[in-house]
């Protein structure tokens, strides 16, 4: 078995933003390529698995308002870039170009990492990276919206009706049931702002990847079934948005409204079990004349793998913000609704609540797994299965926090903030708030110094030697 050991020497330190330059190496081969050791420092090191979230041949989309032009992509060569670090939460692609190494993608909550192509190449040719911090979207800020509940969910009667059994057939159906797993094949919209951030459909076909790579890590809990999600189709959309562009916002209502009946229409080329949006414009609701700000994203209540099967998110093209987003509106999905119950109250902070529950943000209630469970169990035997030969994210296995820096992610997300105002942006971490990954996205205007407490990305750096993986801060085994 080979092992990729890959060392990222230390070129320079920016003290006011804590970026870090390093050259990756591959130092020693040996062992198998699923498996790949990343040492981002003497202290630091990722210990990175093949990841499979890609779909052999990806079916992609390009639409404008005069045609669709569509092409079978084969992901074979992206899927052997893609990792992740369980422990961290890492997602990251690993390339060798012209005998030098380029890593991309999420180290951990708040940490990213990316090449320098302008920069200045080692004296072995090796490629300058830097590494920085961003933040999440802060979910606790955004407005719990009743999610909508679909009566077309399409189970066709053909799910698994047999009577309980006893003894060795009863012990055989629960062993069966603890192998079961459900891919479920996605296919993503980016919408027009979203998608014109990526010069190439294979740099936006490598950020989703690794978006839903760190997606993923959030359903690692569940189990009977275990549920990943695979990456089947990605519409890059030129032409203007399901609901009006106004100024940078758009409805939410009127825009899953739109998706839905897109998406009955059968307009998406390709079989897949659910449809998401992810819009770079501010998603707003708009009732009796007032506007609504602060939704992140809605979803179809228990709907995969019907024409409901739909749900839209805000994400900042190439900061990651929205992974969490995304994970919580397929939840939705799924069959899981906010956690509001008594068992599972709304006040511990996990995944389908808005509250920041600490490490449990990163993940599902039981009364999420047990909801999704319910679902699934009523689902068909064609849902189940895995319809499609392509899986894009097997390429990507890089999590947000290896690609994205916390200078640029926090200058990203200050931007979101001040409506486009430019400001200088940096970056705060305080022991005690790294230690729960989170840092402060600050800026000053005059003698004022504004800032907002962020959630570090998947795979960041918190403290020396440590990175951030469904918020906990320490040494993971990704």
């Amino acid at each position: 078995m080979r092992v990729f050991i890959i060392i990222l020497q230390f070129a320079l330190y920016s003290d006011a933003e804590k970026d870090v330059f390093v050259y990756p190496t591959i130092l020693q081969e040996r062992s198998t390529e699923r498996n790949l050791v990343l040492r981002l420092n003497d202290k630091f090191t990722l210990n990175l698995q093949r990841s499979s979230v890609l779909a052999d041949k990806l079916l992609f989309v390009t639409t404008s308002d005069e045609v669709n032009h569509l092409e079978e992509i084969d992901t074979s060569a992206i899927q052997k870039t893609l990792y992740h670090d369980t422990r961290h939460q890492s997602s990251v692609r690993v390339q060798q170009r012209d005998d030098a190494v380029q890593v991309e993608g999420i180290i951990n909550d708040k940490l990213r990492i990316k090449p320098v192509p302008e920069g200045e190449r080692s004296m072995k040719g090796q490629i300058l990276h830097k590494i920085y911090e961003v933040n999440n979207m802060d979910e606790g800020s955004f407005t719990a919206e009743e999610t909508p509940r679909s009566s077309h969910l399409e189970t066709n009667g053909d799910h698994d009706s047999s009577a309980e059994p006893n003894g060795v057939n009863s012990r055989r159906i629960e062993e069966r049931r603890n192998r079961e797993e459900f891919e479920v094949e996605l296919h993503i919209i980016c919408d027009q702002k979203h998608q014109s951030n990526f010069d190439k459909n294979e740099d936006l076909i490598g950020y989703m990847a690794v978006f839903m790579n760190a997606a993923n890590l959030r359903y690692l809990d569940i189990r009977n079934p275990k549920v990943r999600f695979l990456l089947v189709g990605i519409t890059r959309r030129k032409e203007n948005p399901f609901a009006p562009d106004n100024h940078g916002t758009t409805d939410t209502t009127e825009t899953l409204n739109r998706l839905q009946a897109y998406e009955a229409e059968k307009r998406v080329p390709g079989k897949h079990d659910a449809l998401l949006l992810v819009t770079g414009l501010d998603l707003v609701k708009v009732q009796n004349g007032h506007l609504e700000k602060g939704i992140a994203g809605r979803a179809f209540m228990a709907a995969v793998c019907s024409s409901h099967g739909v749900g839209v998110a805000e994400d900042t093209a190439t900061t990651y913000m929205g992974v969490n987003t995304v994970a919580h509106e397929l939840a939705h999905i799924l069959g899981s609704d906010h956690d509001t119950s008594p068992r599972c109250p709304w006040r511990e902070g996990y995944l389908m609540s808005y509250v920041d529950g600490g490490l449990r943000k990163y993940r599902l209630s039981q009364c999420s797994q047990d909801s999704i469970r319910d679902v699934y169990r009523g689902l068909n035997s064609q849902c189940k299965r895995v319809l499609t030969k392509v899986n894009y994210m097997d390429k990507h296995r890089e999590f947000p926090g290896e690609t994205v820096g916390v200078k640029y992610y926090c200058r990203k997300r200050i931007f979101h903030y001040t409506k486009g105002k430019k400001v200088k942006a940096f970056a705060l971490k305080g022991n005690q708030d790294a230690q729960n990954c989170k840092m402060q996205c600050c800026y000053w205007q005059g003698n004022m110094r504004t800032c907002w407490p962020t959630p570090m990305l998947e795979r960041m750096t918190c403290l020396k030697g440590k990175t951030c993986k469904r918020g906990v801060c320490g040494v993971h085994e990704w």
